[in-house]
């Protein structure tokens, strides 16, 4: 039996040291592929759409944007034309957010030879009643910490298939993590259960940041930080786009990576006008209607429990 275990100890080490070796595969070179990134919305500031070519994993330059497209939004009955003007590295812009809920939009973007077009439609979307922050305490490390969690109080409107992306600033920074990306459907994470409520509660607290050290527990929010919350509609095909996008980017690191999926290109509603051509492009087009609220913390006015 020792001679057993003591052979079983030296195959785990052996196992140990192997994860340890470098490897350097080589993979198939493919052709640059175009990339659309056009997420706009309503709101008064300057709207981007971003056009670039994919390039190898292991290549660590810098991406190349596509500056020579002809990039333009229709809307709206009768169709009013808006062109995109190129700024830097693949960034086109336009001075600020356009159209109303329930216009369709059209984009069209032109380029070596191609065009390149995708619709969407600017949904409802809620307002956000309050932002509130809550007292709490935590005692997981034999010290009892003091926290404050945010949490944004909004209901969907009556009528299922809504889908949402809540964006939260935390002093005036954008929480862009993929594990930070929330998203809903009607008031809850798919459908059939949340229509015409109150946001769930998982939800409604998902702009709350904790860091990236899970042995080191903060408060998200301490005395002056502010908290700003932003609802985007969003179609649901967009909704599932970027379900895919936070499967395919919130991996875990160290062992858990292993047991990942491999990654892959994720393909959205851009297509080419020219059935016949081979030429195809990565990316989505969302239009958005937002409203947004938010609060900065004072301490002393949050009710504490005795």
């Amino acid at each position: 039996m020792n001679h057993i275990i003591k052979y079983s100890l030296v195959l785990l080490a052996l196992t140990w040291v192997s994860c340890d070796d470098q490897i350097y595969p080589t993979l198939e070179d493919k052709d640059p592929i175009l990339v659309i990134d056009a997420f706009i919305d309503n709101k008064s500031s300057e709207q981007q759409i971003t056009i670039s070519k994919t390039q190898p994993y292991f290549d660590e330059t810098r991406i190349v944007g596509v500056d020579d497209a002809i990039v333009q939004v229709s809307y709206g009955s009768p169709a009013t034309t808006v062109t995109f003007t190129h700024t830097e590295d693949g960034v086109y812009t336009y001075p600020a957010g356009f159209g109303q809920v329930g216009d369709d939009f059209v984009l069209t973007v032109s380029g070596e030879g191609e065009t390149f077009t995708a619709t969407s439609r600017m949904n409802r979307v809620p307002v956000i009643d309050s932002v509130t922050f809550t007292y709490d305490t935590f005692s997981g490390f034999g010290e009892e910490e003091e926290f404050y969690l945010g949490e944004f109080w909004s209901t969907d409107p009556v009528g299922e298939g809504d889908t949402y992306w809540i964006k939260a600033y935390k002093n005036t920074e954008f929480l862009s993590q993929p594990s930070e990306i929330n998203l809903a459907y009607d008031a809850a994470f798919g459908s059939g259960n949340g229509d015409g409520t109150p946001f769930i509660q998982p939800i409604r607290q998902a702009v709350n940041s904790f860091g990236d050290d899970d042995a080191e527990f903060e408060s998200p929010y301490a005395d002056g930080d502010s908290l700003y919350v932003e609802i985007y509609s969003i179609s649901n095909e967009a909704f599932e786009y970027l379900q895919i996008l936070i499967s395919n980017t919130n991996i875990p690191g160290g062992f858990g990576a292993l047991f990942a999926g491999p990654l892959s290109n994720t393909y959205g509603n851009i297509q080419n006008t020219d059935e016949s051509s081979t030429e195809e492009a990565l990316g989505f087009f969302s239009v958005s209607a937002v409203e947004a609220n938010g609060k900065k913390l004072d301490v002393s006015q949050v009710p504490k429990e005795e």
